[in-house]
């Protein structure tokens, strides 16, 4: 009889434990908290509803709350080394797992695991060295093959990232996240037709996966199919209307296909979601304000830029472009100089600076610009930087003989 309430009682708290999985995996995040409170309460003792808490509050950002029901979760089971990697606190997770490998060296997922926080912290070559023991150790885990495929892909190691998701796809044909990660190595090869037919199977495999959708839109969009990105973009923020970059994907479709005004709105919603990232507002200065005569507001969104990375070259030449379209020709002079200084081997750089200086009349110095781009352009056949040459020699002619006159 004791037996039967144990093992009803066991039933019950694995009933509740997957439906707090599945209202989490549904983004239903109000409804998840309070099944994770409700079995909290329930079943005090069992760690994994705190540590799902903790998941949910770190997706709501109130990290505070994470990290106190993550401490809960650790008192009730220190051994889950996944619960310190849930706080970043990766340091401590590896000790565990090293812990753990110690109890039992043949323990390939400990190896696995300790590969994938080596992963988080950059650490990638010691990542490989634990990723090989995992493997060594159980050759049919597709999940340590895959994990060494995010390596290699970190790495810069694509041919091999490909291989690699090629073996953990043999051992498991049906997990969507294998295929969405030998795609994103397809895409860094330029291989673009065959990324999106992984981002396919990816999508056939789990089409809940906002991810897929994500990166197919982007592939799409280097291929200049933006009507197709679009409608994926789309797909995705369905899921997920806050994903940052299903938004940012979405203006930049939008920009491509002259939809300025949209796309104004969407750079604007990007920024909103993630205030930091300064090569959103750059699309906003140089794609979308630009294009719509908006100078003033661009140079708005410029000065944010340069103040966030006030080492981008391109910066502050695009911003000496939008001073030129409003007849500020000394101020774009001096927005040039700073790009030159930050990098003196951009042809474009010294191209702009002439045509500014062109605008000054101060044509001796123009065509010494126009010389030196020259000189940085020498492989492109008869370039505009030639045919400018040629017409400003004229000028320079034309305002010798009109001073001699």
């Amino acid at each position: 009889m004791i037996i039967t309430i144990r093992l009803v009682i066991f039933l019950i708290n694995q009933i509740e434990y997957f439906k707090q999985k599945v209202i989490l995996e549904l983004n239903r995040f109000d409804e998840a908290l309070q099944c994770c409170d409700y079995s909290i309460k329930k079943y005090p003792q069992d760690h994994r509803a705190f540590q799902i808490k903790a998941n949910i509050l770190l997706e709501l950002n109130r990290f505070d709350e994470a990290l106190e029901y993550c401490d809960y979760a650790i008192q009730r089971n220190p051994e889950d080394a996944n619960i310190y990697n849930q706080l970043n606190r990766l340091d401590e997770a590896l000790q565990y797992y090293d812990y753990s490998i110690n109890q039992n060296t043949e323990n390939n997922v400990a190896y696995r695991q300790k590969a994938n926080v080596l992963n988080y912290l950059n650490r990638f070559e010691e990542a490989l060295q634990y990723g090989d023991q995992a493997i060594q150790i159980n050759p049919e885990d597709e999940a340590a093959f895959y994990n060494k495929a995010k390596t290699l892909y970190e790495l810069n190691r694509f041919e091999e990232a490909l291989q690699y998701c090629d073996y953990a796809i043999q051992r498991n044909p049906e997990d969507a996240q294998i295929y969405n990660q030998k795609a994103d190595a397809l895409l860094k090869l330029n291989r673009f037709d065959e990324a999106l037919q992984y981002y396919d199977y990816a999508i056939q495999r789990n089409p809940k996966n906002c991810l897929a959708l994500i990166n197919k839109a982007y592939a799409l969009l280097q291929l200049n199919r933006n009507e197709e990105a679009l409608q994926y973009c789309d797909h995705a923020l369905k899921k997920n209307p806050k994903n940052f970059i299903a938004i940012f994907n979405k203006a930049t479709a939008l920009s491509n296909l002259n939809r300025f005004e949209e796309a104004l709105q969407y750079y604007d919603l990007a920024i909103q979601h993630n205030p930091d990232d300064y090569n959103t507002v750059f699309k906003i200065g140089s794609n979308t304000l630009y294009k719509l005569n908006r100078f003033e507001e661009a140079l708005i969104y410029y000065d944010l830029v340069i103040k966030k990375n006030p080492n981008n070259a391109d910066s502050y030449n695009n911003k000496a472009c939008i001073l030129q379209e409003l007849n500020r020709f000394e101020e774009a002079l001096q927005y040039c100089d700073l790009a030159i200084l930050i990098n003196p081997k951009n042809a474009n750089f010294y191209n702009n600076k002439a045509n500014t200086l062109c605008q000054l009349n101060r044509f001796e110095e123009a065509l010494q610009c126009y010389n030196y781009s020259n000189s940085l352009n020498v492989s492109s056949k008869c370039s505009n930087f030639q045919i400018q040459n040629f017409n400003l020699q004229k000028q320079v002619s034309q305002y010798e003989s009109f001073k001699h006159d």
